[in-house]
């Protein structure tokens, strides 16, 4: 686990004004008093049941979880936005889209750092100065009487062995704690505990801290408490704003009556670092109080909570600190460019610069860049994305595709302690600086470390495939400066300021958002700013930055925004880099392979092909020094990965290859290898043994003498003097005898060998010796069926056995006698069986042993083989007796049947029909062992007849016995699991195809479609058409809509609904 008191320079900290909770007005459920002056707290006051655009009477949609509608939205250029998440912008805040305050002086002077103007001083005093920490007045205390429960699911099994370790620490202090299985290969832990909100803070940010971050995920928060009085309530939280998520509150009520309330930032400082949000709820009476607050992004679907603390005060308290009591440390903007490895350099403004530019498009002598939107999720990760962002825009710039790099590596294995509580600018690692356990420097991409949203761990990747060529960075240069470095090295990194305005840029329904103008740098800490993006253009005309986030598509524009220059110090501070195509490397050579002999004198030569490469160069001498007068070849242009060299004498060579890029540049020679080309056979081997015209009992070991320069032999025999006309030719062997398979007797034979050298070159077949095979004696025969000790319901059984060599025929032997001193019937003593099976005539039952043995063509008997014994059987069992369920029964859903044992059985089949007859069935079991068998579903409403038989050891059937008569009743059909849409999926068709998967005894399947996940009133109610497993619905009005199944048996009885999801249909 992370120390959290690990030393880092922090930005200087100060009090920022309260601010407007703009999720409050996102929610629905709060409504802004536009009589407050623009600059104050904004007063909200929070109701249970609050009309939306859907809902104009007033009723409630929100169901009894307490779950709200999502809100329409209205398009706006941003000038007085009234889309959800935004407050309404008055005259004291902003009259255009375009910021009318003040910004910070720019210079257009060239090669001077500018210093921003500090903002002017708001006058309005702020509902309440915060400070660290909060100081209490009737503040819970650890005496006092209160519970608390803390939910985390959806712990990975890439931190089951910390979450385990934390559940056995918890316990050992007290605490209860679980960690228990959620499905999916995902886990729960639970701790309770009841000793204060200071025994809170220390499980968040002390015993889990960053193993499994609270803010790390969508998060609830839900408090109850009476209240004895109407005095203010004060909640200090933990949320980073440079990952678009911060706390809504979506209950806050006593006896039913809203609260007011407003809530306040205190930015600490430092790039993707969490801040201290302060929520004031002033009640409105006495009596039972729920507060129950979300943290989630405002401009994302509903989120699947992970996260769930719930705290139960027996008495009122006004003030609850929540917040990290030893927040980490932020880094500073002078430490944090000092780690980059890189000094300040001045940007010049550029004379001739285009008005409006965007890299997404181009221009003549601009490609266009597009790198996708990405999403850091609950991670302060965005300085790492801000970094692979500008290295992916600089290689695409130079020419390479759009390439997916890792910015899960640069958050676990940079060397500054950086991670998702924040960080700095880090392209050192993609260019000089060796990351943690690594290797090689240079960028990763994602297929090696994926992004997990988490600190990770990091682990040693082999392939860093790319660096860059150079990187610097400046602070406070003017708009044409910042126009130029975009211009000249493509999409940069900047820095602004992200507070609840800049998360409320987006809306469901538009993509023009307007210009975002609102100015939040008050919020963000001495420094000003608190987040990474990238800078992709700008416009003049409309005075705005394109940025891109790294939000998802959910934000902004497709993921982008437009943003007036000056507006919360975006591009306080900048860096960029540069890419140059590197040289192809060395390629990897294939063939000759290392000292290589060859017998082809014009050799294909091949290797790998190389990163960049469009073209490749080979040489071949005759030194290693591939000097002039030694080179034979030297051949460029070449564009596969082959190439064919014309005739090469006798000899010993060198050879490499090397790549030209598409710059015409080439990289390095690969490191030579030499090869011999020998095209000279050796001489054919003299023949040993058995000498020429010898007489052999049985298949002889064949001997010859070597051959200089060879290494590899061939044997072959025929009955003709013709090398060509063979029997049999073995294959290469490095031995100077070979034993072929058996040869046939009374036959004389030809046999040869040559010989090969290490070139593959073959010599001539040598001189033939002759040589006459005669036959050994039999081995022992091998009896193949039937198996020892096997039953047989044939009375005429076959028996087989396997071949010997120089067995010309076979003797076999029946006896019901073990010694074969009785042969019955006489026919089974049978001599001069040439084939390797026989069939006996006619036996009676009993049990019979049998032997075989061989016999060669001169009729010499070998050895019989081993005794093997079967059994004849024809006599089939009797029916078993039929038990449950009893003749003439009804059963709900599929029953199992059972029956008594027969004698002599060892296995039964079961049968059913409607029939009753025998001659076909419905469905045959495989055979049984046991006395029982349950079927596959049989269908509802139906009547069965059932059948068993029994079958003996030898194969033996039983006839059928019953039938006996059942009549099937469905079951009540189980829950439903839906397949699609998944949750949360979006569809631009008014019509939407809904499917699940079929369940038992599911007839009819009925669906609910409604505006809320409660399904207190249901919008629209479908059926399928019997059987089915999909239904189209519709045509839905543009909103997000909620989903549910039921199965229908045949009885019109319903199981339970299935679990609920959600789809939205766009306008």
């Amino acid at each position: 686990m992370k120390m959290r008191s690990k030393p880092r320079t922090i930005f200087t900290l100060f009090v920022s004004f309260s601010i407007f909770m703009f999720a409050l007005t996102n929610s629905g459920i709060i409504s802004a008093d536009d009589s407050l002056p623009g600059s104050n707290p904004t007063s909200l006051e929070v109701y249970t049941e609050t009309p939306t655009p859907e809902n104009p009477s007033g009723e409630s949609n929100a169901t009894d979880t307490g779950e709200t509608p999502l809100p329409e939205s209205t398009a706006d250029s941003g000038l007085e936005s009234t889309q959800p998440g935004n407050p309404e912008i008055t005259e004291s805040q902003t009259p255009s889209s375009i910021s009318t305050e003040t910004p910070a002086a720019i210079s257009e002077t060239p090669g001077v750092i500018q210093t921003e103007t500090p903002m002017e001083t708001p006058t309005e005093t702020p509902t309440a100065a915060l400070t660290e920490t909060l100081t209490p007045t009737a503040s819970a205390t650890p005496d006092e009487s209160m519970q608390w429960s803390l939910q985390i699911d959806a712990i990975s099994k890439s931190v089951y062995s910390q979450a385990s370790a934390l559940t056995s620490d918890f316990l050992s202090q007290g605490l209860d704690s679980e960690l228990s299985a959620q499905g999916g290969g995902l886990y729960s832990m639970t701790i309770n505990g009841e000793d204060g909100v200071q025994e809170i803070r220390d499980v968040l940010y002390g015993e889990l801290g960053d193993a499994v971050r609270f803010i790390g995920g969508s998060a609830e928060i839900t408090i109850e408490m009476p209240l004895e009085s109407t005095q203010e309530i004060s909640i200090a939280l933990e949320s980073n704003p440079s990952t678009g998520y911060e706390w809504q509150i979506v209950q806050a009520e006593s006896e039913g009556a809203g609260m007011s309330g407003d809530s306040a930032y205190l930015g600490r400082g430092g790039i993707g670092a969490p801040d201290m949000v302060t929520l004031t709820l002033k009640p409105a009476q006495i009596g039972s109080a729920t507060i129950r607050l979300v943290y989630k992004r405002p401009f994302e679907p509903e989120p699947q909570i992970t996260r769930h603390l719930t705290i139960r005060f027996s008495q009122s308290v006004n003030q609850i600190d929540l917040s990290d009591p030893n927040p980490p440390a932020a880094v500073g903007a002078e430490e944090a460019l000092t780690a980059m490895g890189a000094t300040e350099e001045t940007l010049s403004a550029q004379a001739e610069l285009p008005a409006a530019f965007d890299w997404r498009v181009g221009d003549a002598t601009h490609p266009a860049i597009n790198i996708p939107i990405r999403n850091q999720g609950s991670c302060g990760s965005c300085w790492a994305f801000g970094t692979v962002g500008v290295m992916e825009g600089a290689m695409v710039k130079a020419g390479m595709p759009v390439t997916d790099l890792s910015e899960q590596f640069l958050v676990s294995c940079n060397k500054d302690g950086w991670d998702c509580d924040g960080g700095w600018i880090a392209h050192k690692y993609h260019t000089n600086t060796l990351g943690k356990s690594q290797s090689v420097i240079g960028a990763v991409l994602e297929s090696d470390m994926p992004y997990t949203a988490t600190d990770g761990g990091c682990y040693n990747v082999s392939n860093h495939p790319y660096k860059l060529s150079s990187y610097a960075s400046t602070s406070g240069a003017s708009v044409s400066a910042i126009k130029n470095a975009i211009y000249t090295y493509g999409p940069v990194l900047a820095t602004v300021c992200s507070g609840p305005a800049f998360h409320a840029y987006y809306s469901w329904y538009t993509s023009d958002l307007g210009v975002f103008s609102t100015n939040e740098s008050s919020q963000c800490g001495s420094d000003g700013v608190n987040h990474v993006i990238v800078l992709v253009g700008w416009n003049d005309a409309g005075g705005y930055w394109i940025l891109r986030n790294s939000w998802d598509t959910w934000w902004g524009e497709d993921g982008y925004m437009r943003i007036a220059y000056g507006t919360s110090k975006v591009a306080k501070y900048i860096s960029w880099a540069t890419y140059t195509t590197p040289l192809a490397p060395a390629p990897l050579m294939l063939y000759p392979a290392k000292e290589a002999l060859t017998m082809d004198n014009t050799p294909e030569f091949t290797w790998q092909s190389s990163v960049n490469a469009v073209s490749y160069e080979i040489q071949i001498a005759t030194s290693s020094t591939f000097s002039a007068t030694s080179l034979i070849k030297d051949q460029a242009g070449i564009t596969g990965l082959t190439y064919t060299s014309s005739a090469l004498p006798d000899g010993r060579y060198y050879w490499r290859v090397r790549g030209l890029n598409a710059y015409n540049a080439y990289g390095k020679w690969s490191a030579y290898r030499a090869f011999t080309v020998d095209t000279t056979a050796p001489l054919p081997p003299n023949l040993y043994k058995p000498l020429t015209a010898a007489t052999a009992i049985g298949t002889p070991t064949f001997t010859w003498v070597k051959s200089s320069t060879a290494v590899y032999y061939q044997f072959e025999y025929g009955t003709s003097t013709d090398y060509n006309s063979y029997l049999y030719r073995s294959g290469d062997t490095t031995s100077l005898s070979h034993k072929p398979p058996i040869m046939a007797p009374k036959v004389t034979y030809y046999w040869f060998a040559r010989a090969r050298d290490k070139a593959g070159n073959w010599s001539a077949w040598s001189a033939p010796f002759t040589i006459t095979i005669e036959p050994t004696v039999p081995l022992r025969p091998t009896l193949n069926t039937p198996l020892n000790g096997e039953f047989k319901n044939d009375n005429t059984p076959e028996l087989t056995w396997k071949a010997v060599d120089y067995g010309a025929n076979y003797h076999v032997q029946v006896s019901k006698s073990s010694s074969f001193s009785i042969l019955v019937p006489k026919d089974v003593d049978q001599e001069g069986v040439s084939a390797l099976s026989y069939t006996v005539s006619t036996l009676t039952d009993g049990k019979y042993y049998w032997r075989v043995r061989a016999r060669n063509v001169n009729g010499a008997y070998g050895s019989w083989s081993s005794i093997r014994y079967f059994t004849v059987d024809t006599i089939a069992p009797p029916a078993p007796v039929q038990v449950l369920p009893e003749d003439v029964s009804t059963k709900i859903g599929t029953p199992t049947f059972s029956w008594k044992a027969s004698p002599t059985a060892s296995k039964y089949l079961f049968a059913y029909n409607t029939s009753g007859s025998t001659s076909s069935f419905s469905y045959t079991s495989a055979l049984l062992t046991t006395l029982s068998h349950r079927p596959p579903t049989m269908a509802a409403k139906t009547q069965y007849y059932w059948f068993v038989r029994a079958v003996d050891k030898a194969g033996n059937q039983s006839g059928w016995s019953g039938p006996f008569l059942v009549y099937i009743e469905p079951t009540v059909p189980t829950r439903v699991s839906l397949s699609l849409p998944y949750s949360g999926a979006k569809s631009t068709s008014a019509t939407v195809t809904l499917a699940w998967k079929a369940v038992t005894y599911g007839d009819i399947y009925q669906i609910q479609i409604d505006n809320s996940s409660g399904f207190g009133s249901v919008d629209y109610t479908y059926d399928s058409a019997a059987g089915a497993t999909s239904r189209d619905v519709g045509p839905l009005p543009a909103g997000r809509w909620y989903w549910r199944v039921s199965a229908r048996n045949l009885n019109s009885v319903n199981g339970p609904w299935s679990s609920y999801r959600y789809f939205t249909v766009a306008p």
